[in-house]
């Protein structure tokens, strides 16, 4: 437990989004009373002071009274390979219920001040997420400061279920800063903590002062390696997980002219890990034919399918990521290569020809009982467009 974490001291109740366990996230651009001078916390390309660690354990926790009920995070679901935009916010929707679980002011629910998208500031397309987008008189105008005591607080709901064996993933997001001097952002991992119901805050990312202008490289958090800004010995790993993020922004005092932090383009990368290596002297290549006319083209898919249930479900069931490479025998010719990241690869053979397709099944996955490997393909199996295709589907043992 980190000295600097006032969760230490008191719990909060740990709470169950949509019947399954989360773990909590806070990113909190705090207004601190005091600051430092000290080198950057790692997280953007552009590096800021680090915030003193006396304003950081200052920063209320959210309870159980913050935090939404189970029905409101059913809409999560587990994030694919790949980049995957959380939001832009360009939608007409704030919050939207399929991501953001809610919006408030923790020192005053209901009537505080809150974050809310803004046309004054954007990154890419016409609005960003503003700290104090909201206040209890209507949206500040552009140049307006940030006014009085509040902390406003929202929370992102993500899934890194399908994440645990990533060869990276990150979580991004651009920043625009306009706070006083010995102010700034704050992002947070609270970490479960034996008994139910307590967390420890590690500091992922801080940052402050005048910048009034976006982040270059804006941030980047490391979900494979988390580290804490205040406690060089703590490592996280975040991957496979269910995961709450909060962004907070707190003003203990309020400024005469800074305006405040904006967020644009929140985004979770994440790479999959490297297939088997192909054997030596494998063939690369994914076609034998040497005219349209005569080649028929096979398509091969291969996904998790979490129930086993011979149907694919978006939000449930994700493609193989990680490019396992698939061998085909189709006469006289000997066909393979790596399936792409979707899942998915086509060969083309010449018709009237049977063939087999055999998949290298990646370490830690086994094909659903009743999914076969190899398959064989009969010549009859082509339809009138000269098409036809299989399937693999695994599962976790």
């Amino acid at each position: 437990m980190t000295p600097h974490a006032p969760l230490g001291a008191r719990a909060i109740d740990r709470h169950r989004i949509g019947g399954r366990q989360f773990v909590v996230v806070a990113v909190a651009a705090a207004v601190a009373l005091a600051g430092s001078n000290a080198a950057a916390a790692a997280g953007g390309t552009t590096r800021l002071p680090v915030i003193d660690r006396p304003a950081v354990e200052t920063l209320p926790q959210p309870s159980a009274a913050d935090l939404p009920s189970s029905a409101h995070a059913t809409n999560a679901f587990a994030l694919p390979y790949g980049t995957t935009m959380l939001d832009a916010f360009e939608g007409a929707l704030w919050p939207d219920p399929t991501r953001w679980l809610y919006d408030t002011d923790l020192n005053r629910p209901g009537t505080g001040t809150r974050w809310s998208p803004s046309t004054c500031q954007a990154k890419g397309g016409s609005r960003g997420l503003r700290a104090n987008g909201a206040t209890p008189v209507g949206p500040p105008t552009c140049a307006a400061p940030y006014e009085g005591s509040f902390t406003a607080s929202t929370v992102l709901a993500l899934d890194l279920s399908n994440m645990a064996d990533a060869a990276s993933a990150e979580l991004a997001f651009d920043l625009w800063m306009d706070a006083e001097p010995n102010e700034g952002l704050i992002v947070a991992y609270l970490r479960p903590e034996a008994p139910e119901g307590y967390y420890v805050r590690h500091i992922l990312y801080s940052g402050t002062g005048r910048v009034r202008r976006w982040i270059e490289g804006g941030v980047r958090l490391d979900l494979a390696n988390a580290r804490d800004v205040y406690d060089g010995a703590w490592r996280g790993d975040l991957r496979g997980k269910q995961v709450l993020i909060e962004f907070v922004f707190l003003s203990a005092d309020g400024s005469a002219d800074a305006q405040g932090a904006y967020l644009d383009n929140v985004v979770v990368r994440a790479v999959p890990p490297a297939g088997p290596t192909p054997p030596p002297g494998a063939v690369e290549r994914t076609t034998a034919c040497t005219g349209v006319r005569d080649c028929g083209s096979v398509g091969v898919f291969a996904y998790v399918d979490v129930g086993c249930d011979r149907r694919f479900r978006r939000g449930t069931d994700v493609p193989l990521a990680m490019q396992p490479r698939v061998d085909v025998t189709a006469g006289a010719d000997v066909l393979g290569a790596r399936l792409g990241k979707s899942g998915r690869l086509t060969f083309q053979y010449p018709l009237g020809r049977a063939a087999t397709f055999g998949l290298s099944v990646p370490d830690g996955y086994a094909l659903c009982p009743d999914s076969p490997n190899p398959i064989d393909v009969p010549a009859s199996a082509f339809n009138r467009f000269r098409r036809t295709s299989v399937e693999f589907r695994l599962q976790r043992p």
